[in-house]
Protein backbone atom coordinates (compact mmCIF):
# COMPACT_ATOMS: atom_id res chain seq x y z
CA UNK A 1 0.00 0.00 0.00
CA UNK A 2 1.34 3.57 -0.91
CA UNK A 3 -0.41 7.14 0.53
CA UNK A 4 0.86 10.26 -0.31
CA UNK A 5 -0.72 11.68 2.91
CA UNK A 6 -2.17 10.55 5.60
CA UNK A 7 -4.59 12.94 7.95
CA UNK A 8 -6.54 12.69 11.41
CA UNK A 9 -7.38 15.48 13.79
CA UNK A 10 -9.57 15.23 16.91
CA UNK A 11 -10.23 10.91 16.90
CA UNK A 12 -11.69 9.71 19.31
CA UNK A 13 -9.15 6.97 19.35
CA UNK A 14 -5.46 6.46 17.67
CA UNK A 15 -4.80 8.61 15.10
CA UNK A 16 -3.60 5.70 12.57
CA UNK A 17 -3.78 2.23 14.21
CA UNK A 18 -2.11 -1.05 12.51
CA UNK A 19 -2.38 -4.36 13.75
CA UNK A 20 -0.47 -7.83 12.50
CA UNK A 21 0.27 -6.37 8.95
CA UNK A 22 1.94 -8.43 7.20
CA UNK A 23 2.91 -8.67 3.55
CA UNK A 24 5.55 -6.45 1.94
CA UNK A 25 5.47 -3.10 2.38
CA UNK A 26 3.31 -0.10 3.53
CA UNK A 27 4.67 3.60 2.62
CA UNK A 28 3.54 6.44 3.69
CA UNK A 29 5.04 9.75 1.99
CA UNK A 30 3.14 12.38 4.92
CA UNK A 31 1.32 11.60 8.09
CA UNK A 32 0.27 14.32 10.30
CA UNK A 33 -2.02 13.40 13.69
CA UNK A 34 -3.51 15.94 15.32
CA UNK A 35 -5.34 15.29 19.44
CA UNK A 36 -6.05 12.14 19.00
CA UNK A 37 -7.62 10.96 22.47
CA UNK A 38 -5.14 8.02 22.64
CA UNK A 39 -1.74 7.09 20.62
CA UNK A 40 -1.14 9.75 17.35
CA UNK A 41 0.19 6.27 15.56
CA UNK A 42 0.03 2.74 16.28
CA UNK A 43 1.76 -0.31 14.89
CA UNK A 44 1.27 -3.43 16.82
CA UNK A 45 2.32 -7.07 15.98
CA UNK A 46 2.85 -6.71 12.23
CA UNK A 47 5.81 -8.12 10.37
CA UNK A 48 5.14 -5.79 7.04
CA UNK A 49 8.22 -3.18 6.11
CA UNK A 50 6.25 0.11 6.86
CA UNK A 51 7.92 3.21 6.39
CA UNK A 52 6.48 6.94 6.70
CA UNK A 53 8.64 9.97 5.12
CA UNK A 54 7.27 12.43 7.41
CA UNK A 55 5.55 12.26 10.49
CA UNK A 56 4.12 15.03 12.27
CA UNK A 57 1.87 14.05 16.03
CA UNK A 58 0.93 16.97 17.97
CA UNK A 59 -1.17 16.94 21.30
CA UNK A 60 -1.60 12.54 21.20
CA UNK A 61 -3.84 11.85 24.40
CA UNK A 62 -1.49 9.21 24.93
CA UNK A 63 1.78 7.94 23.38
CA UNK A 64 2.97 9.58 20.17
CA UNK A 65 3.78 6.71 18.51
CA UNK A 66 3.66 3.38 19.38
CA UNK A 67 5.47 0.33 18.45
CA UNK A 68 4.66 -2.55 19.98
CA UNK A 69 5.45 -6.00 19.62
CA UNK A 70 6.34 -6.24 16.41
CA UNK A 71 7.36 -9.49 14.94
CA UNK A 72 9.34 -8.68 11.34
CA UNK A 73 9.80 -6.27 8.74
CA UNK A 74 11.75 -2.89 9.57
CA UNK A 75 9.37 0.34 10.60
CA UNK A 76 11.62 3.37 9.60
CA UNK A 77 10.81 7.34 9.03
CA UNK A 78 12.52 9.81 7.73
CA UNK A 79 11.43 12.63 9.86
CA UNK A 80 8.85 12.08 13.21
CA UNK A 81 8.18 15.51 15.21
CA UNK A 82 5.73 14.76 18.38
CA UNK A 83 4.85 17.86 20.49
CA UNK A 84 2.92 16.99 23.31
CA UNK A 85 1.94 13.27 24.69
CA UNK A 86 0.07 12.10 27.01
CA UNK A 87 2.55 9.53 27.87
CA UNK A 88 5.73 8.48 26.11
CA UNK A 89 6.62 10.70 22.85
CA UNK A 90 7.69 7.60 21.42
CA UNK A 91 7.62 3.88 22.83
CA UNK A 92 9.40 1.08 21.39
CA UNK A 93 7.95 -2.27 23.44
CA UNK A 94 8.47 -5.99 23.34
CA UNK A 95 9.57 -5.63 19.51
CA UNK A 96 11.71 -8.20 18.10
CA UNK A 97 12.19 -6.36 14.34
CA UNK A 98 14.27 -3.21 12.88
CA UNK A 99 13.29 0.34 13.78
CA UNK A 100 15.68 2.98 11.54
CA UNK A 101 14.46 6.93 11.84
CA UNK A 102 16.37 9.53 10.81
CA UNK A 103 15.08 12.30 12.46
CA UNK A 104 13.32 12.36 15.39
CA UNK A 105 12.05 15.74 17.46
CA UNK A 106 9.80 15.27 20.74
CA UNK A 107 9.15 17.79 23.27
CA UNK A 108 6.14 18.49 26.12
CA UNK A 109 5.67 14.52 26.63
CA UNK A 110 4.31 13.51 29.95
CA UNK A 111 6.25 11.20 30.36
CA UNK A 112 9.63 9.91 28.57
CA UNK A 113 10.36 11.12 25.28
CA UNK A 114 11.95 7.95 24.05
CA UNK A 115 10.90 4.82 25.93
CA UNK A 116 12.45 1.37 24.78
CA UNK A 117 11.53 -1.39 27.04
CA UNK A 118 11.44 -5.55 27.17
CA UNK A 119 12.67 -5.63 23.10
CA UNK A 120 14.39 -8.92 22.37
CA UNK A 121 17.58 -9.66 21.35
CA UNK A 122 17.02 -10.02 17.69
CA UNK A 123 15.74 -6.12 17.64
CA UNK A 124 17.98 -3.28 16.26
CA UNK A 125 16.63 0.18 16.97
CA UNK A 126 18.39 3.00 15.56
CA UNK A 127 18.11 6.88 15.29
CA UNK A 128 20.55 9.04 13.75
CA UNK A 129 19.20 12.21 15.65
CA UNK A 130 17.16 12.89 17.85
CA UNK A 131 16.16 16.09 19.99
CA UNK A 132 14.02 15.63 23.26
CA UNK A 133 13.09 18.31 25.42
CA UNK A 134 10.81 17.92 28.47
CA UNK A 135 9.05 14.81 30.07
CA UNK A 136 10.57 12.83 33.42
CA UNK A 137 12.80 11.21 31.58
CA UNK A 138 14.46 12.31 28.05
CA UNK A 139 15.58 8.74 27.17
CA UNK A 140 14.00 5.72 28.92
CA UNK A 141 15.30 2.00 28.46
CA UNK A 142 14.63 -0.69 30.46
CA UNK A 143 14.84 -3.85 30.63
CA UNK A 144 16.48 -4.14 27.02
CA UNK A 145 18.22 -6.89 25.13
CA UNK A 146 19.04 -6.14 20.69
CA UNK A 147 20.53 -2.88 20.29
CA UNK A 148 19.81 0.23 20.68
CA UNK A 149 21.72 3.68 18.78
CA UNK A 150 21.19 7.21 18.91
CA UNK A 151 23.85 8.76 17.13
CA UNK A 152 23.44 12.63 17.49
CA UNK A 153 21.44 15.09 18.33
CA UNK A 154 20.55 16.42 21.94
CA UNK A 155 18.64 15.39 25.07
CA UNK A 156 17.64 18.11 27.07
CA UNK A 157 16.35 18.93 30.31
CA UNK A 158 13.58 16.99 32.15
CA UNK A 159 10.98 19.21 34.29
CA UNK A 160 11.33 17.01 37.52
CA UNK A 161 13.84 17.03 39.80
CA UNK A 162 13.27 13.66 40.00
CA UNK A 163 13.74 13.12 36.45
CA UNK A 164 16.59 12.13 34.20
CA UNK A 165 17.91 13.17 30.38
CA UNK A 166 18.99 9.25 30.19
CA UNK A 167 18.04 6.85 32.51
CA UNK A 168 18.81 2.99 31.57
CA UNK A 169 17.45 0.08 34.16
CA UNK A 170 18.04 -3.16 33.69
CA UNK A 171 18.83 -5.21 30.56
CA UNK A 172 21.70 -6.59 28.75
CA UNK A 173 21.31 -4.66 25.31
CA UNK A 174 24.11 -2.78 23.64
CA UNK A 175 23.67 0.80 23.63
CA UNK A 176 24.97 4.11 22.32
CA UNK A 177 23.76 7.14 22.46
CA UNK A 178 25.73 10.04 21.01
CA UNK A 179 23.32 12.66 21.32
CA UNK A 180 24.28 15.82 23.75
CA UNK A 181 22.84 15.69 27.20
CA UNK A 182 22.15 18.95 28.49
CA UNK A 183 20.39 18.62 32.37
CA UNK A 184 19.26 21.37 35.06
CA UNK A 185 17.08 19.37 37.56
CA UNK A 186 17.55 15.72 37.82
CA UNK A 187 20.56 13.16 36.68
CA UNK A 188 22.18 13.46 33.07
CA UNK A 189 22.77 10.22 33.20
CA UNK A 190 21.80 7.13 35.78
CA UNK A 191 22.47 3.53 35.01
CA UNK A 192 20.77 1.09 37.57
CA UNK A 193 20.84 -3.11 37.48
CA UNK A 194 22.43 -3.96 34.79
CA UNK A 195 23.51 -7.70 34.07
CA UNK A 196 25.59 -7.47 30.99
CA UNK A 197 26.17 -5.60 27.75
CA UNK A 198 27.66 -2.78 27.04
CA UNK A 199 26.69 0.72 26.77
CA UNK A 200 28.15 3.86 25.58
CA UNK A 201 27.29 7.38 26.61
CA UNK A 202 29.45 9.46 23.58
CA UNK A 203 27.71 13.04 23.45
CA UNK A 204 28.96 15.39 25.62
CA UNK A 205 27.09 16.50 28.75
CA UNK A 206 26.52 19.94 30.69
CA UNK A 207 25.00 19.03 33.77
CA UNK A 208 23.98 21.84 36.50
CA UNK A 209 21.68 18.95 38.58
CA UNK A 210 22.57 15.73 40.05
CA UNK A 211 24.86 14.71 38.04
CA UNK A 212 25.83 10.67 36.94
CA UNK A 213 24.31 8.15 39.09
CA UNK A 214 25.71 4.56 37.90
CA UNK A 215 24.40 1.86 41.07
CA UNK A 216 23.54 -1.69 41.59
CA UNK A 217 25.13 -2.86 38.02
CA UNK A 218 26.67 -6.92 38.28
CA UNK A 219 27.39 -6.96 34.77
CA UNK A 220 28.49 -5.19 31.67
CA UNK A 221 30.08 -2.28 30.76
CA UNK A 222 29.64 1.67 31.00
CA UNK A 223 31.28 4.36 29.96
CA UNK A 224 31.25 7.60 29.01
CA UNK A 225 33.47 8.56 26.31
CA UNK A 226 32.08 12.33 25.15
CA UNK A 227 35.25 14.88 24.76
CA UNK A 228 33.10 16.78 27.33
CA UNK A 229 31.79 15.98 30.44
CA UNK A 230 31.00 19.64 32.42
CA UNK A 231 29.21 18.89 35.70
CA UNK A 232 28.72 21.98 37.85
CA UNK A 233 26.06 20.76 40.86
CA UNK A 234 26.20 22.52 43.82
CA UNK A 235 25.31 20.29 46.76
CA UNK A 236 24.88 17.39 44.99
CA UNK A 237 27.37 14.64 44.51
CA UNK A 238 28.63 14.61 40.90
CA UNK A 239 29.45 11.35 39.80
CA UNK A 240 27.91 8.22 42.43
CA UNK A 241 29.06 4.85 40.92
CA UNK A 242 28.06 2.85 44.14
CA UNK A 243 27.89 -1.08 44.40
CA UNK A 244 29.05 -1.81 40.69
CA UNK A 245 30.46 -5.25 41.70
CA UNK A 246 30.84 -7.18 37.89
CA UNK A 247 30.57 -4.22 36.47
CA UNK A 248 33.26 -1.75 34.53
CA UNK A 249 32.78 2.04 34.63
CA UNK A 250 34.76 3.77 31.91
CA UNK A 251 35.20 7.61 31.65
CA UNK A 252 37.17 7.99 28.62
CA UNK A 253 39.12 10.90 26.89
CA UNK A 254 39.41 13.17 29.70
CA UNK A 255 37.35 16.41 29.70
CA UNK A 256 36.08 15.81 32.90
CA UNK A 257 35.33 19.00 34.63
CA UNK A 258 33.68 18.66 38.10
CA UNK A 259 32.48 21.76 40.45
CA UNK A 260 30.44 21.11 43.47
CA UNK A 261 29.61 23.37 46.62
CA UNK A 262 29.25 21.03 49.44
CA UNK A 263 28.87 17.98 47.17
CA UNK A 264 31.31 15.00 46.85
CA UNK A 265 33.27 15.36 43.40
CA UNK A 266 33.20 11.74 42.45
CA UNK A 267 32.38 9.28 44.76
CA UNK A 268 32.71 5.45 44.01
CA UNK A 269 32.92 2.54 46.55
CA UNK A 270 31.13 -0.97 47.12
CA UNK A 271 32.72 -2.44 44.69
CA UNK A 272 33.59 -3.11 40.50
CA UNK A 273 36.11 -1.50 38.09
CA UNK A 274 36.46 2.25 37.17
CA UNK A 275 38.95 3.71 34.49
CA UNK A 276 39.36 7.55 34.40
CA UNK A 277 41.51 8.21 31.61
CA UNK A 278 42.46 11.52 29.18
CA UNK A 279 43.36 14.48 29.75
CA UNK A 280 41.84 17.74 31.24
CA UNK A 281 39.91 15.63 33.97
CA UNK A 282 39.47 18.03 37.41
CA UNK A 283 37.40 18.13 40.09
CA UNK A 284 36.73 21.07 42.09
CA UNK A 285 34.44 20.80 45.47
CA UNK A 286 34.31 24.13 47.00
CA UNK A 287 32.68 23.01 50.13
CA UNK A 288 32.99 19.19 49.95
CA UNK A 289 35.35 16.27 49.47
CA UNK A 290 36.76 16.23 46.18
CA UNK A 291 37.66 12.54 45.79
CA UNK A 292 35.83 9.44 48.17
CA UNK A 293 37.21 6.23 46.76
CA UNK A 294 36.02 3.11 49.06
CA UNK A 295 36.19 -0.83 47.84
CA UNK A 296 36.65 -0.43 44.11
CA UNK A 297 39.49 -1.31 41.98
CA UNK A 298 40.47 1.76 40.05
CA UNK A 299 42.97 3.15 37.16
CA UNK A 300 42.30 6.89 36.91
CA UNK A 301 44.03 10.14 36.32
CA UNK A 302 43.16 13.69 37.33
CA UNK A 303 45.19 16.77 35.99
CA UNK A 304 43.50 18.68 39.21
CA UNK A 305 42.01 18.11 42.37
CA UNK A 306 40.98 20.82 44.83
CA UNK A 307 39.04 20.76 48.18
CA UNK A 308 38.26 23.74 49.99
CA UNK A 309 36.55 23.20 53.51
CA UNK A 310 35.01 19.97 53.15
CA UNK A 311 33.61 18.95 56.45
CA UNK A 312 35.41 15.33 56.19
CA UNK A 313 38.44 14.39 54.38
CA UNK A 314 39.16 16.61 51.66
CA UNK A 315 40.42 13.20 49.76
CA UNK A 316 39.52 10.41 50.90
CA UNK A 317 40.93 6.61 49.50
CA UNK A 318 39.81 3.38 51.37
CA UNK A 319 40.38 -0.43 50.05
CA UNK A 320 41.51 0.76 46.65
CA UNK A 321 42.87 -2.20 44.18
CA UNK A 322 44.09 -2.25 40.71
CA UNK A 323 46.39 -0.05 38.63
CA UNK A 324 45.49 3.14 40.69
CA UNK A 325 45.59 6.31 41.27
CA UNK A 326 47.49 9.52 39.14
CA UNK A 327 46.92 12.95 39.92
CA UNK A 328 49.26 15.65 38.94
CA UNK A 329 48.13 18.45 41.21
CA UNK A 330 46.37 18.55 44.18
CA UNK A 331 45.19 21.32 46.75
CA UNK A 332 43.08 20.71 50.15
CA UNK A 333 42.63 23.97 52.06
CA UNK A 334 40.12 23.90 55.62
CA UNK A 335 39.49 20.33 56.12
CA UNK A 336 37.33 19.75 59.27
CA UNK A 337 38.98 16.46 59.33
CA UNK A 338 42.06 15.07 57.38
CA UNK A 339 43.90 16.41 54.23
CA UNK A 340 44.07 13.66 52.51
CA UNK A 341 43.56 10.32 53.96
CA UNK A 342 44.58 6.87 51.90
CA UNK A 343 43.94 3.67 54.13
CA UNK A 344 43.61 -0.34 53.39
CA UNK A 345 44.51 0.46 49.57
CA UNK A 346 47.02 -2.08 47.42
CA UNK A 347 47.17 0.06 44.50
CA UNK A 348 49.66 2.40 43.49
CA UNK A 349 48.90 5.93 44.41
CA UNK A 350 50.48 9.14 42.94
CA UNK A 351 50.62 12.75 43.31
CA UNK A 352 52.83 14.91 41.34
CA UNK A 353 52.63 17.94 43.14
CA UNK A 354 49.98 17.76 46.87
CA UNK A 355 49.13 21.06 49.14
CA UNK A 356 47.39 21.06 52.25
CA UNK A 357 46.51 24.12 54.04
CA UNK A 358 45.07 24.37 57.33
CA UNK A 359 43.79 20.50 57.79
CA UNK A 360 41.72 19.64 60.90
CA UNK A 361 43.32 16.27 61.80
CA UNK A 362 46.16 14.96 59.82
CA UNK A 363 47.71 16.71 56.89
CA UNK A 364 48.47 13.49 54.99
CA UNK A 365 47.19 9.91 56.85
CA UNK A 366 48.42 6.93 55.06
CA UNK A 367 47.35 4.07 57.32
CA UNK A 368 46.83 0.41 57.58
CA UNK A 369 48.21 0.00 53.16
CA UNK A 370 48.77 -3.65 52.27
CA UNK A 371 50.75 -3.14 48.66
CA UNK A 372 51.48 -0.83 45.68
CA UNK A 373 53.29 2.06 46.15
CA UNK A 374 52.30 5.81 47.48
CA UNK A 375 54.50 8.41 45.86
CA UNK A 376 54.94 12.00 45.51
CA UNK A 377 56.99 14.45 43.77
CA UNK A 378 56.02 17.66 46.39
CA UNK A 379 54.23 17.13 49.05
CA UNK A 380 53.00 21.05 51.39
CA UNK A 381 51.65 21.01 54.10
CA UNK A 382 50.79 24.35 55.96
CA UNK A 383 48.83 23.82 59.29
CA UNK A 384 47.37 20.45 60.73
CA UNK A 385 45.62 20.09 64.01
CA UNK A 386 47.54 16.76 65.03
CA UNK A 387 50.18 15.60 62.36
CA UNK A 388 51.35 16.68 59.25
CA UNK A 389 52.36 13.21 57.93
CA UNK A 390 50.99 10.49 59.62
CA UNK A 391 52.51 6.97 58.27
CA UNK A 392 51.30 4.20 60.37
CA UNK A 393 50.35 0.30 60.28
CA UNK A 394 51.76 0.41 55.94
CA UNK A 395 53.07 -2.82 54.73
CA UNK A 396 53.77 -1.20 51.35
CA UNK A 397 56.42 1.59 49.45
CA UNK A 398 56.46 5.48 50.17
CA UNK A 399 58.12 7.45 48.30
CA UNK A 400 58.36 11.83 48.53
CA UNK A 401 60.61 13.55 46.87
CA UNK A 402 60.46 16.58 48.73
CA UNK A 403 57.95 17.40 51.82
CA UNK A 404 57.46 20.58 53.19
CA UNK A 405 55.69 20.40 56.69
CA UNK A 406 55.14 23.91 58.90
CA UNK A 407 52.97 24.53 61.71
CA UNK A 408 51.83 20.60 62.42
CA UNK A 409 50.28 20.42 65.94
CA UNK A 410 51.64 17.51 67.09
CA UNK A 411 54.75 15.97 64.84
CA UNK A 412 55.75 17.10 61.80
CA UNK A 413 55.95 13.75 60.42
CA UNK A 414 54.78 10.73 63.04
CA UNK A 415 56.05 7.13 61.67
CA UNK A 416 54.45 3.87 63.33
CA UNK A 417 53.92 0.20 63.83
CA UNK A 418 54.82 -0.13 59.90
CA UNK A 419 55.60 -3.35 59.62
CA UNK A 420 59.27 -5.04 58.34
CA UNK A 421 57.83 -5.27 54.80
CA UNK A 422 57.85 -1.20 54.88
CA UNK A 423 60.02 0.98 53.29
CA UNK A 424 59.22 4.69 53.74
CA UNK A 425 61.52 7.18 51.59
CA UNK A 426 61.70 11.36 51.72
CA UNK A 427 64.71 12.48 49.38
CA UNK A 428 64.29 15.63 50.74
CA UNK A 429 62.34 17.20 54.18
CA UNK A 430 61.49 20.72 55.61
CA UNK A 431 60.08 20.54 59.03
CA UNK A 432 59.55 23.60 61.25
CA UNK A 433 57.29 23.37 63.96
CA UNK A 434 55.34 21.04 66.16
CA UNK A 435 55.72 19.49 69.47
CA UNK A 436 58.04 16.95 67.76
CA UNK A 437 60.12 17.44 64.54
CA UNK A 438 60.62 13.42 63.00
CA UNK A 439 58.32 11.12 65.66
CA UNK A 440 58.94 7.22 65.04
CA UNK A 441 57.69 4.47 67.64
CA UNK A 442 57.61 1.10 67.57
CA UNK A 443 58.15 1.06 63.80
CA UNK A 444 59.48 -2.18 61.59
CA UNK A 445 61.25 -2.35 57.91
CA UNK A 446 63.12 0.93 56.91
CA UNK A 447 62.94 4.79 57.11
CA UNK A 448 65.22 6.81 55.21
CA UNK A 449 65.25 10.52 54.95
CA UNK A 450 67.68 11.57 52.68
CA UNK A 451 68.46 15.58 52.68
CA UNK A 452 66.60 18.97 53.84
CA UNK A 453 66.64 20.31 57.65
CA UNK A 454 64.60 19.64 60.81
CA UNK A 455 63.41 22.57 62.87
CA UNK A 456 62.72 23.62 66.25
CA UNK A 457 59.97 21.95 67.80
CA UNK A 458 57.00 24.37 69.89
CA UNK A 459 57.46 22.78 72.58
CA UNK A 460 60.39 22.05 75.31
CA UNK A 461 58.99 18.55 76.04
CA UNK A 462 59.62 17.88 72.38
CA UNK A 463 62.22 16.64 70.10
CA UNK A 464 63.07 17.54 67.08
CA UNK A 465 63.44 14.07 66.43
CA UNK A 466 61.95 11.25 68.88
CA UNK A 467 62.44 7.62 67.92
CA UNK A 468 61.18 5.15 70.65
CA UNK A 469 61.54 1.37 70.44
CA UNK A 470 60.98 -0.33 67.21
CA UNK A 471 63.33 -2.74 64.80
CA UNK A 472 63.42 -0.73 62.23
CA UNK A 473 66.30 0.70 60.16
CA UNK A 474 66.39 4.61 60.17
CA UNK A 475 68.65 6.98 58.27
CA UNK A 476 68.17 10.40 59.26
CA UNK A 477 70.52 12.63 56.69
CA UNK A 478 68.50 16.17 56.96
CA UNK A 479 70.58 18.89 59.20
CA UNK A 480 68.95 19.22 62.83
CA UNK A 481 68.30 22.28 64.22
CA UNK A 482 66.74 22.59 67.77
CA UNK A 483 66.08 25.44 70.28
CA UNK A 484 63.24 24.16 72.69
CA UNK A 485 63.55 20.58 73.90
CA UNK A 486 65.83 17.74 72.46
Amino acid sequence: MTFDALSSTGIAVYGIQIISLSGTVLQVTSATVNKSTTAGVSVQNSSADINFDDLSITSAGTTGLVLNSNTGGQFSAGSVTINGAGNNGIDLTNNQNTVAITNATVSNPTSAGIYAAGNSASSDLAFSQVIIDGGVNGLLVENNAGSLAINGGTIGATTPANGRSVLIDGGTDTINVAADITNTIGNSVRVNNRTGGSIDIAGNINDTGAGINVSNNSGGSITFSGGTKTLNTGTNDAVILANNTGSTVNITNGGLDIDTTTGTGLNASGGGTIAVSGAGNTITAASGTALDLDGVTADMAFDALSSTGSAGNGIQINNLSGTGLQVTSATVSSSTATGVSVQNSSADINFDDLSITSAGTTGLALNGNTAGQFSAGSVTINGAGSNGIDLTNNQNTISVSSATVTNATDAGIHVADNTSSSDLTFAQVTIDGGVNGLFVENNAGSLAINGGTIGSTTSTSGSSVRIDAGTDTIDVAADITNTAGN
